[in-house]
């Protein structure tokens, strides 16, 4: 995660990679901005090995969980299962650095949420994120 200051501070996540679930190999990628205006830009891929389900989420949500981690919203805009376009989904990323006595980042998977008109992605977590283990090839 990193913050810009020019005047008005701005909020970004990124990151991408894989993490195995269940014995079934996932892969990610994000990234999210809050610009100038506190609006939230952004797009999420992933994609199941095992199932082959692949989703595009654009993302409307970030929000700072704590110093190293971020909540993540947005809506599912993209699916190889039509039931899941249009359907909010949060998830949470955590960042320990990338130095080789580092910790792992770490991920929680993806959490579909009721349809709620006007309801930003991840204003009110219905759950204290359970992070899992990463590898992130890249995040900032």
């Amino acid at each position: 995660m990193s913050k810009k200051k020019s005047g008005v501070s701005i909020l970004s996540a990124k990151g991408s990679g894989h993490t195995t679930f269940i014995g079934e190999r996932r892969q990610f990628s994000f990234a999210a901005r809050i610009n100038k205006k506190g609006e939230v830009k952004g797009q999420a891929q992933t994609k199941n090995g095992a199932t082959g389900s692949k989703r595009h989420i654009e993302l409307n949500c970030l929000i700072p969980w704590s110093p190293k981690s971020a909540l993540i919203g947005g809506i599912v805009s993209d699916s190889n299962d039509g039931a899941e376009i249009g359907r909010r989904v949060i998830f949470a990323v955590e960042d320990n650095g990338q130095g080789q006595n580092d910790a792992p980042d770490r991920l929680t998977g993806l959490f579909f949420l009721p349809r709620v008109p006007d309801l930003p992605d991840c204003s009110q977590p219905p759950f204290e994120p359970p992070f899992m283990e990463v590898c992130l090839l890249y995040t900032s």
